[in-house]
Parts: structure tokens; sequence; C-alpha cells
């Protein structure tokens, strides 16, 4: 509710900057059938509240953010790819699939995200492993007590959302993909993005 309340009245006004280096990212995927619940859902909510513009994620990349290791070409050097793959094959050999809780929708300055809730209390536990087992991090001033679990829905957009009614009806699940790659950029602009690995849990 604060972040909603400090972001509202902000919403679109922020753009979103490419970057020229590839993002490596660990994420989990959301099943196809709650990731189309959720693209109704958001659909419903830019028809209802009128939003403008802006780049829709598509259903086939919607996920969960476990943590963003960085960019080469700032911090990585040459073994380091191959070392995160072992490090994660470690984290989740053992791991059970996680469930989790869809429900709310909420805002950073420029982007729309379903709120999500870890049922089983291990998703900020894994997150803080990965980010002891690999250091370097893109952001990480939103690592540890920080970190915010969510699943994007829409970058950039405008319209005026101080009124608008949040929620929605719960949507849960059983994540057990984890998936470690690289995109180009951050937004969904950009269609390069390519699978490392991919982990299944349970």
């Amino acid at each position: 509710m604060e972040n909603w309340k400090e972001n509202s009245n902000k919403y679109g006004a922020i753009e979103w900057e490419k970057d020229p280096d590839f993002l490596y990212y660990i994420q989990a995927n959301i099943p196809l059938d709650i990731g189309m619940q959720l693209i109704e859902i958001r659909e419903k909510f830019m028809q209802d509240n009128q939003i403008r513009g802006g780049e829709r994620v598509d259903v086939s990349n919607l996920h969960v953010t476990l943590a963003l290791p960085g960019r080469l070409g700032t911090h990585f050097q040459k073994n380091d790819v191959s070392y995160m793959k072992s490090t994660l094959k470690n984290v989740f050999k053992e791991a059970a699939p996680l469930p989790l809780r869809f429900e709310g929708i909420n805002i950073f300055s420029s982007v729309l995200w379903a709120q999500v809730f870890d049922l089983s209390n291990r998703l900020q536990s894994i997150h803080e492993t990965i980010c002891n087992e690999i250091p370097f991090s893109e952001h990480p001033d939103y690592r540890y007590q920080n970190y915010l679990p969510h699943a994007s829905l829409l970058y950039g957009g405008s319209g005026d959302l101080q009124l608008a009614v949040r929620d929605f009806p719960a949507l849960e699940c059983l994540i057990d993909t984890i998936e470690f790659g690289r995109v180009k950029d951050e937004t969904v602009s950009d269609k390069f993005r390519e699978v490392i690995e991919t982990y299944q849990l349970g």
C-alpha cells in the first residue's frame, strides 16, 4: 500500500533506457495457464484505467525474478557463466516446487506488476542463497531484505492510477522451472533472449 501511495502519481513519468550489454537473469517461470489469467487481468486493468502505450510482457516471458547477476562487460570474468551454472545446479538440485500466490496489481514508477506471495516462505531463502553464492549483482540495492518478488506485466505507458481498483481474485500455482539466461535489455522491446540453463524443481 505504501509503495502504491508513493508511486501512483508518478506513473509513466520515467523512460526506460537501453543498455548495450547483456543482462544475466535467474527467474522462476510462471505456468502458462496462470500467465494467461494474468494477461487477462492486465488487459482489463489497462482498459478500466485508460492506460495508453507501454510495452506488454508476453505470456511466454511472465516470470518472478530470483536474482539479476549483472552484465558481461562490467564485472564478469571469462569463467563466471560456467561458475553460475554449476552453483545454481547445486542450489536447485533437491529443491521442491515453489507454491506462489498472485494477488493484486502494484506499481513501480513506470512498471505495472502483479504482487507475489510466497506460500512456503522459501523464496526469500533461495534468493539470499543465490546472493551469497553469486556475489555480483546488477542491482545490489534490491537484494536481501530489499528483495520484492513480483511479476512485471507492463513497462511504461501512461494513465491516472490514483483511484484504480487494484485487487483481483488470488491465483495460486506451483513453480517447478527455474531459468538462467541472458537478455539484451530489461524491457520487452528487444527480442533477444537466450536460455543458458533450466533447472527442474521436485
